[in-house]
This record gives structure tokens, sequence and C-alpha cells, in this order.
């Protein structure tokens, strides 16, 4: 997908430096996330992507304050300049909802079952508007409606059991833009739905975003989703940022064995009749004890001895920065394929 070019010289809507976030538990510290960095400004559209336990979803959850108190946070987190972690309470509830706002995995779970979806909506443009009941009920008819619900002043006063799992979603994405948020997040957004509604949610998502003015931020394992949205991508593996880039340059040649693996796992229209998806052999690692030097390394097909002592930095091959001891190779061969 097109769109803004590299990231701009102005501040940009959220940063995240060096971020590290460990959970403490009975058999030890899990180091969720372990030193990431990323930046996001207005219009674009980045897509955080990865297996399940990455830390995609830790990274936003700690950049919103959403952690549990037990999860030790360090790094800097700045919201236009402004420093997120030194946020009193107050603060960071003012700031989410109106200037950054969040779509969840499961709209089931995240909807209040015993309240019309439209009078959730209409509760936060009362909360950060300070505006009349009527005038927010207006709004979440309006905004019901502009994501594609249809009869959107009679749905209005359905509950969410009363819903479908797509329209549950739509509703969820109403709610989230009903402030106009400077930044839209969205977890995992099309999990769970058939590959047409994903569809449909995805575009409604899109629309969302330019009727809001919001640069988004996108949390998924599944680059068919990346592909239709993303002008950003940022792939993570064990907590660590595996490859960055403009999300077309990371499709047309990916520089590191694990990139190249997730595009493999998933079936192209281009490919000829026949053709095998090749899976990524092995399982993540514990975070509970990382292995020394690349994480990937026990499932690379590439791995070398240095893989599994030394951690590859993020360094620039080509168009992205990739952090693999051996990305020149990859890349080299993914410009033959």
């Amino acid at each position: 997908m097109t769109g803004p070019a590299n990231p701009k010289a102005e501040v940009p809507v959220l940063s995240v430096q060096d971020l590290e976030v460990v959970f403490p538990s009975t058999d030890g510290d899990v180091q969720a996330v372990r030193g990431v960095s990323w930046d996001i400004y207005e219009g674009e559209v980045l897509a955080i992507a990865g297996e399940s336990g990455s830390g995609k979803s830790v990274s936003v959850m700690a950049a919103l304050g959403l952690l549990p108190p037990s999860a030790q946070v360090s790094g800097s987190i700045s919201y236009r300049g402004q420093d997120v972690t030194a946020m009193a309470d107050k603060e960071l509830e003012k700031l989410r909802g109106s200037a950054i706002s969040m779509v969840f995995q499961d709209p089931m779970t995240s909807l209040n079952p015993v309240m019309a979806v439209g009078a959730q909506i209409a509760e936060g443009v009362r909360v950060h508007q300070r505006t009349k009941t009527a005038i927010a009920r207006s709004k979440a008819v309006e905004l019901l409606h502009l994501v594609g619900i249809p009869n959107a002043s009679q749905r209005v006063d359905s509950y969410p059991h009363e819903l479908s799992g797509g329209m549950r979603q739509r509703a969820m994405i109403a709610m989230a833009i009903a402030n106009d948020p400077d930044l839209l997040i969205a977890d995992e957004p099309t999990t769970a739905l058939d590959v047409t509604i994903q569809a449909q949610v995805l575009d409604v998502l899109e629309r969302a975003r330019e009727a809001a003015g919001s640069a988004l931020v996108v949390i998924t394992h599944d680059l068919g989703v990346v592909a239709r949205t993303a002008h950003r991508l940022l792939v993570m593996y064990a907590g660590r940022i595996a490859e960055t880039g403009m999300a077309d340059n990371v499709f047309e040649r990916p520089a590191h064995p694990y990139t190249a693996g997730l595009l493999g796992a998933i079936p192209r229209l281009d490919a000829t009749k026949g053709t095998r998806l090749m899976p990524i052999d092995g399982t993540p690692p514990s975070m509970l004890a990382p292995p020394p030097g690349c994480a990937f390394a026990p499932r690379c097909p590439r791995a070398t001895e240095i893989c599994s002592q030394e951690t590859p930095e993020l360094r620039p091959i080509g168009n992205q920065l990739t952090a693999c001891h051996h990305a020149e190779d990859q890349y080299g061969e993914a410009e033959d394929v």
C-alpha cells in the first residue's frame, strides 16, 4: 500500500524508545519486550506483526499505561513530545479515549453486555466532550452509520449480543473514533472473523481513520492484513524488532529469515497450482530465559555459530533495517525470486 513517505522531521504522534517490559512471576522474570523503539507520525499506518508472544501487543499496552501494576516498564514513551510515563492517572485518562483510542481484539468482551452499543459510544462522547445526552446519542447514530451499520437509528439501541461479530467490531471502531483521536490503535481487529467480514472491517477501519484524521497502529499476526493496510511494517520476534521498513519494500525483498518465513506461510494469489505453504519449523522461545545471541537461531535455516553467540543489531539492509547476521544473503536471495 502506498502512503506517506519516510517519517517526517516533525514531532511524532507517539514515540517509543528503548522500551523494556518485564513481568515478574513465580517461575522468574518474563522479558516480554527488550529494547524496542518505534515512532508513528501523522497520517501514517504502522503495522506491528509477529507470532503470539512476540511482544507486539505488550509494547503498545505499555505506551498507553494499560499494563498491570506488577509490570516493570522502562524506556521513553512520549505523546507529541510529552512524557507519558510521567503523567498522573488523571492525565492518562484524558489522553486515552480522546487523543489516543484503541480497538481491542474481542469486541464481545470489550463491550458492556448490559448497555446498548449506542449508549456506550455516547458515554465516551459525553465524558470527553462534555455534551448533552441528546447530542451524544445523535453522534452515536452518526458514527454507527459511518462504520456501515445498517439502520443505525434503530441499531443504536441494540445490545452487543444482538449484533454479529463483524457488527460488534464496527461498533468498537465507532467508539474508538468518537472523539477524533490523533492516534488509533487496532489490536488484532479481524481475529475470528471470516475472510469476507475481515475485508469489510479493514475497509471500515481505513474510512474511520481518514474521517478522524488519525494515525493508525495495527497489531497483527496476519501479514495479509499488513499488505492491505500498512504504510510501514515492524516485525517483532521474542520481544525484539527483527525487521522494519516501508511495507512494500519488506514484502518485496525481506532481509530477515523470520520475515521471509512469515511471508512464505501465507497463501498467494499469484502462486502456481500445487504450491505448498512453508510453515516455520519449531516454536518461539520461552521469555523466562531467552536464548543467547539471535532468539530466532534455533528455527532459522541460515543460522551459523555466530547466531547463537552474538545478538544482531538493527542495521540498514537495502531499504529497511534488519537484525540478522546473514541479512545480505536473505536479501540477495529475495531479489532472485
